[in-house]
């Protein structure tokens, strides 16, 4: 069986493991999404914050903050659109094997995306939630390292959206690839394809307030290319989430249970070439 069909596979698998009276489109997971859209003429402010820390070098540490604004417009009911902004600062270092440092510290300029997302199903009107997102963007430096690089992407992904007891308890799935250009040279080839799978369970145990558990699995192909495979992650862990009128915090904190990758650096079942071990964020919106 190849390794697409078995991420698929696992994708559909995982979910029933992950599986409101919330504000449309109130984030209630750190990385995972929901299918629900802002009401037309509706705009919201978010401010993401991500720590991702921890690599296999015994050299060195690796700290790298990444800040990501972003404004997001309903122009209908069903289709809503975002623009944002990605900042990066590393501190520490990232040694290969040969001990060559990768990882300038300081701060680094990320790129811009935009995106539209459209919902052809509503979990509180249909019984379920069902959406497109399409998101279209431009990285100057690597998130990685900091490297220089002219990425665009393109990055389509389906969301699924399922409540019950009353829209207290949450699941959400969603399934999408990314398709990368101009990652030379912070990256050995020029094109790569991703895939991944996001899933995620939140249950709302007081007014405002929402604990979860979510997870995601990510693969990288250079060149298009299935046969040629880079690395593959999955990643799992809590969150918390309050809201208000106003104003929405969630807390997140991803921890990388496995990996696989192909250039040499494999340990202890863990991909650090482009992951890292714990990712932590903070994310907060305003209803403007």
């Amino acid at each position: 069986m190849t390794l697409p069909t078995r991420f698929a596979l696992a994708s559909f698998a995982l979910f029933p493991l992950f599986s409101l009276e919330s504000r449309a489109d109130e984030n209630l997971f750190g990385w995972a999404k929901g299918s629900e859209t802002l009401p037309k003429g509706h705009v919201d402010l978010y401010q993401f914050s991500t720590l991702r820390t921890g690599k296999a070098d015994e050299d060195g540490s690796y700290n790298a903050y990444d800040f990501e604004t972003e404004i997001e417009y309903g122009y209908s009911d069903e289709l809503q659109l975002s623009f944002s902004v990605e900042q990066n600062y590393f501190s520490g270092s990232m040694v290969k094997n040969d001990g060559e440092d990768l990882t300038q510290s300081g701060y680094r300029f990320g790129g811009v995306a935009i995106s539209g997302k459209y919902r052809f199903k509503s979990p509180f009107i249909d019984g379920y939630g069902l959406a497109l997102n399409q998101q279209f963007g431009y990285n100057r430096h690597d998130e990685t390292a900091g490297i220089v690089e002219n990425h665009l992407f393109l990055a389509p992904t389906l969301i699924f959206q399922k409540n019950f007891v009353d829209n207290t308890l949450i699941t959400t799935a969603s399934l999408g690839f990314d398709m990368g250009w101009g990652k030379k040279p912070a990256e050995q080839y020029s094109k790569e394809l991703g895939l991944e799978t996001r899933m995620g369970i939140s249950y709302r145990f007081a007014p405002g307030w929402f604990v979860g558990l979510e997870g995601r699995m990510r693969a990288e192909f250079p060149q298009f290319d299935f046969g040629q495979f880079e690395h593959d992650a999955i990643f799992i862990g809590p969150n918390i989430h309050y809201g208000s009128e106003k104003w929405w915090a969630t807390l997140a904190w991803a921890y990388q249970i496995y990996g696989n990758e192909s250039d040499g650096q494999q340990e202890s079942n863990r991909a650090f070439a482009e992951q890292v071990q714990n990712e932590i964020r903070l994310k907060v919106g305003f209803n403007l």
